[in-house]
């Protein structure tokens, strides 16, 4: 995610198209979260906060494409 908020800057640098690339990080730190082991390993909780993790990687990723490729 952090190589997707740098090309999401990029585009927003190079085509002055607002693309949030801030948010972007907000999935990168929840997986951080995970990777620390704040939380039990295969517990409901680690395995909540990893899926909301990747359904926010996945929308964020979604929404760059949408923005990149002219989708309205």
């Amino acid at each position: 995610m952090i190589f997707m908020a740098a090309i999401a800057k990029l585009y927003q640098k190079n085509f002055r198209i607002n693309t949030y690339y801030y948010l972007y990080f907000i999935p990168a730190i929840i997986f951080f979260i995970i990777l620390l082991r704040i939380f039990p390993i295969f517990s409901f909780e680690a395995e909540l906060i990893e899926f909301i993790g990747s359904v926010t990687s996945f929308l964020a990723t979604y929404f760059l494409y949408r923005k990149m490729v002219g989708v309205k």
